[in-house]
């Protein structure tokens, strides 16, 4: 049996997946399923199925747009990433954010992201990133304009892209990654090749020594005057 969505997920591969194969912070999450063909009637029931529980279309639409299917995609990915979780650490409730829910080919019913479980999330996520890149040097006055070193841009609307989602993966995962600003300066997870360390700041000069008070009972001798008078 075939997965949930059948097989028509998997011609997003090539959108979410860098050249190459697959991100290795990408093992660090759960499996998502993946298609590879033009889906059957059977399979275009599951997905809008999926589509209509999930909140990516209303119950009322029976068509979706490309658009709608990337969209799918990338909550399946981001429930895949545990976003869930991290809803519930964040929020009192998870009301609308997620619903329970039988999707096609599943055993029994569980807690899926909808549309607006998503949204949430990648807006708290895109905070998070943001203040991690500023923290990493990106002034804020340029932050939502930070690439990834192929020159794809991290932010769109003040959230992150999905090349910016990849970025901030890996850092979440601890593994090398880099990014630059608009006038191509690079920072990263590590100190890029040839960048030197900062130097290191230098002690404060020592204050020179007060002069030493005149004891008591004897006068301060000033200079040029005599030890007797008459000389």
């Amino acid at each position: 049996m075939r997965p949930a969505g059948g097989v028509f997920l998997a011609l997003l591969a090539s959108i979410v997946m860098p050249a190459g194969g697959q991100d290795p912070a990408d093992a660090h999450r759960s499996p998502v399923a993946k298609v590879a063909a033009p889906p059957s009637k059977a399979d275009r029931k599951d997905i809008l199925s999926e589509m209509w529980q999930r909140g990516v279309l209303g119950p009322d639409m029976n068509q979706w747009s490309p658009d709608d299917l990337r969209l799918l995609e990338r909550i399946r990915k981001a429930e895949a990433a545990g976003a869930i979780d991290d809803l519930k650490a964040r929020l009192r409730t998870l009301k609308d954010l997620a619903v329970e829910a039988a999707l096609p080919g599943a055993p029994s019913k569980r807690f899926v992201l909808t549309r607006a479980g998503y949204d949430r999330y990648l807006f708290a996520r895109s905070q998070d990133a943001l203040a991690y890149f500023e923290r990493k040097g990106a002034d804020a006055k340029w932050a939502f304009r930070l690439e990834d070193m192929e020159g794809r841009a991290l932010f769109s609307g003040g959230l992150l892209t999905e090349a910016g989602n990849a970025v901030y993966r890996r850092v979440l995962v601890g593994m090398p990654v880099f990014w630059k600003s608009p006038t191509g300066e690079v920072f990263g997870t590590r100190r890029p090749a040839g960048q030197q360390a900062p130097p290191a700041p230098r002690p404060p000069a020592s204050a020179a020594p007060a002069p030493e008070a005149p004891r008591q009972g004897t006068a301060p001798v000033q200079p040029g005057v005599g030890d007797a008078a008459g000389d």
